[in-house]
């Protein structure tokens, strides 16, 4: 299935002038931030995976969106309650970024960096293995990443980069003394763009 996807999305490249596509994985470790005083929080592993799309509108310069999947969590505790909320979180995530590269460097090679802003909808929320309400549903956050690009042919390149995503809304409801607890992520996104 998984080389299905890439052929469609090869020939589907190759036929629109400007716009270039790819599949992507994202190892990830995210964790809570607290606004106010008396909050514990903690880091977890996650994953995600996606499908990127580039529009490039100069030679160097692309406006890049797509679809991710995001697997996440972490914990966090309250001073005054002893209980560790572990949580365990899924969003769907669509980034409104904006890309630039250099020129290539030798040997198929270029760098790029990119910053934005991603909106995400929340799949799932769960408190130890038990759904759980106290989640905001829509969060917006601030992207920022870079790396390296690989060319193996004209229409086929690898790509890895390192990526920044910090929540600004905050994702946890009736945070006491009106603070916020918010959730960030920094990972490595390996690829492949057609």
């Amino acid at each position: 299935m998984f080389f299905v996807i890439i052929a469609f999305v090869q020939s589907v490249s190759a036929q629109i002038e400007g716009f270039r596509f790819g599949l992507h994985i994202d190892p990830n470790v995210a964790w809570f931030r607290a606004n106010v005083d008396g909050i514990e929080t903690s880091s977890k592993m996650g994953f995600g995976y996606g499908l990127m799309i580039d529009y490039f509108f100069a030679d160097r310069y692309a406006v890049s969106t797509g679809m991710n999947h995001m697997f996440v969590g972490g914990s966090y505790k309250y001073e005054t309650d002893s209980t560790e909320r572990k949580v365990n979180m899924q969003y769907l995530e669509f980034p409104a970024l904006l890309k630039f590269r250099t020129n290539e460097m030798g040997n198929n090679l270029t760098f790029f960096g990119q910053m934005g802003l991603t909106p995400g909808i929340k799949v799932s929320s769960k408190e130890d293995k038990v759904k759980s309400k106290d989640y905001n549903p829509i969060n917006l956050s601030l992207s920022l990443g870079g790396g390296a690009e690989y060319a193996i042919d004209e229409s086929i390149s690898l790509f890895a980069a390192l990526f920044l995503i910090m929540d600004l809304r905050g994702v946890v409801k009736n945070v006491p003394n009106d603070g916020k607890i918010s959730q960030s992520k920094i990972g490595l996104r390996l690829g492949v763009l057609f």
